[in-house]
């Protein structure tokens, strides 16, 4: 409504004259929590830029309609219940699970990261059977949950233990399946993490392929002000031509 669009406005003035930095703006209604994916993308070019948090008004409409899905809320602030949205969720009871949901959300997004964390532990330890299971618990978690940053961490994760193992199809089908993700959600970053180990993984029969990868990943992380980075993918890039 009106007044929640102005107060929106006057908080994002605040934040700004207090030193915050506008990185951007979410197209689409202004009284409306926006849409599982743009909010995604949203949050990749938050990350990207710096941010480490963010505050997110959460709707019962959006939360009923699992618009948030994959958004996982380490704080949650109950502000109200009324009869205001009664004709969309038909009983104070109805409307009162509605706005649960977020902690239902939080919770398998945590047991996701968690299994995932586990698969980490396990690929360093060169225990890939058992990687390879806890990452697969952490992406059935990850879809329940919509999140796609997940999903594509997830799957870079598994493209670099099928690499370790030298294992090149499988390797290469689950980098194409991070990249598609995360060029989905709008994360650069991920992007020239998955073409760097493209690269690296075509080095040996595709030096072409390898080559243009690598540039592309070491353009990325230029332009997002990684030097180190792009210095380090630029010398992996310079030793194929040899």
């Amino acid at each position: 409504d009106t007044d929640n669009v102005a107060g929106s406005r006057l908080a994002t003035q605040v934040l700004v004259d207090r030193g915050c930095r506008r990185i951007g703006a979410l197209a689409g209604p202004a009284d409306m929590t926006a849409a599982q994916d743009r909010l995604t993308g949203f949050r990749a070019a938050m990350a990207d830029a710096g941010a480490d948090c963010a505050v997110l008004e959460a709707s019962s409409h959006a939360l009923a309609q699992q618009r948030l899905r994959g958004c996982a809320f380490d704080v949650g602030v109950f502000t109200n219940l009324s009869a205001e949205h009664l004709d969309y969720h038909g009983s104070l009871e109805a409307y009162l699970a509605a706005k649960a949901l977020y902690t239902e959300i939080g919770d398998l997004l945590g047991r996701a990261n968690v299994m995932r964390g586990i698969g980490e532990l396990d690929r360093l330890e060169g225990q890939a059977e058992s990687a390879r299971r806890s990452y697969d618990e952490a992406l059935n978690l990850y879809r329940r949950t919509g999140s796609l940053q997940g999903q594509a961490n997830t799957f870079l994760s598994i493209g670099e233990i099928e690499q370790s193992a030298a294992r090149k199809a499988p390797a290469l089908n689950a980098y194409r399946v991070a990249l598609k993700l995360y060029r989905e959600i709008g994360s650069r970053l991920g992007e020239a993490n998955v073409l760097r180990a493209m690269g690296l993984l075509h080095a040996e029969d595709d030096p072409e392929t390898a080559r243009r990868e690598l540039g592309i990943a070491a353009n990325i992380y230029g332009e997002s002000g990684i030097e180190s980075a792009r210095q380090v993918v630029m010398n992996e890039a310079a030793r194929l031509r040899r």
